[in-house]
C-alpha cells in the first residue's frame, strides 16, 4: 500500500500534508498520517500542530524539517497533484487497485473485493 498526500482543500490542507511528509524525517509518517485523518475537521494550522503534538511528534524537529526539506516536500506534493489529475481522481480518498480507480472504498471488505477483481482482470 502506498500513501500519497494530496491536499485538495488549500490552506490548512496543504500545511497538514507538508507537516505529515516532514514527519518522515522522524520516522513517524504513518503515525502522523493516521492522527491527522482521525482528527475532526482542522480549520487552522494550530489545530494541525496540536494533533501532531498529541500523537507524539517532536514539533521542534518538525518545524526544522519543514524548513530544511521544503523544496523536496513541495516537489512531492506537485508530483502527487499531477498524478491525481492524470488519473482523473475527483477527491480523496482515491484508491487505485491494479489499473482501476476504486472511489469510495471505506472498509476492508470493499478493498478485498476490488483487489480480487483486479487480480482476475490481469
Amino acid at each position: 500500500m502506498i500513501y500519497k498526500e494530496w491536499p485538495i482543500f488549500g490552506g490548512v490542507s496543504v500545511y497538514a500534508a507538508q507537516a505529515a511528509l516532514a514527519t518522515q524525517f522522524q520516522g513517524k509518517y504513518l503515525q502522523s498520517h493516521q492522527a491527522l485523518l482521525s482528527a475532526p475537521r482542522l480549520a487552522q494550522t494550530g489545530q494541525v500542530d496540536d494533533v501532531l503534538r498529541r500523537s507524539g511528534i517532536d514539533m521542534s524537529k518538525l518545524k526544522n524539517d519543514l524548513l530544511n526539506h521544503r523544496a523536496a516536500i513541495d516537489a512531492l506534493l506537485a508530483r502527487n497533484q499531477a498524478e491525481a489529475l492524470a488519473l482523473k481522481l475527483r477527491g480523496t480518498p482515491g484508491i487505485l487497485v491494479g489499473r482501476t480507480i476504486a472511489p469510495g472504498i471505506t472498509d476492508l471488505k470493499g478493498l478485498q473485493t476490488a483487489v480480487g477483481l483486479a487480480r482476475r482482470n490481469q
